[in-house]
């Protein structure tokens, strides 16, 4: 959708902001979140 040759401007920016949404969110889900729980929850070795 983000790459169509079609005239739909409003569709082609909707599309951009979709995928930069996912992406974003699959970064934090992915490398950030655990970051940050390994950062404020360190684990107690025995």
């Amino acid at each position: 959708m983000a790459i169509s040759n079609g005239s739909g401007m409003v569709s082609k920016s909707l599309s951009v902001v979709v995928i930069g949404g996912l992406s974003t969110s699959t970064f934090l889900t992915l490398f950030i979140v655990p970051i940050l729980y390994s950062l404020f929850n360190p684990s107690k070795k025995k």
